[in-house]
């Protein structure tokens, strides 16, 4: 994913993304930077793909299932987008 830079803020945001084969997990990795101070972080995601979650979500209930390809609901394309927003009710 790209960096993250808010030049008036003075702040850097990276994040990065590892694939842990033997655990079957993505290591997701960030360094927050604000003036001098540095933050890291790195948690385990459970890489899950989009037709996993929706069947997921219909299974326990969730109804009007509607995915975007970003927050401002850009059409969803799953060769394509990198954000996927889900929007349900149940």
């Amino acid at each position: 994913m790209p960096t993250i830079h808010n030049a008036d803020a003075k702040l850097s945001f990276i994040r990065n993304y590892s694939y842990l084969q033997d655990e079957h997990k993505i290591a997701f990795h960030t360094i927050l930077q604000v003036d001098d101070h540095i933050r890291e972080n790195t948690v385990k995601l459970l890489p899950i793909r989009h037709e996993e979650l929706i069947e997921a979500l219909a299974e326990v209930g969730f109804h009007m299932i509607k995915t975007y390809g970003g927050f401002m609901k850009q059409p969803f394309d799953a060769q394509k987008s990198v954000p996927c927003v889900i929007l349900v009710k149940k």
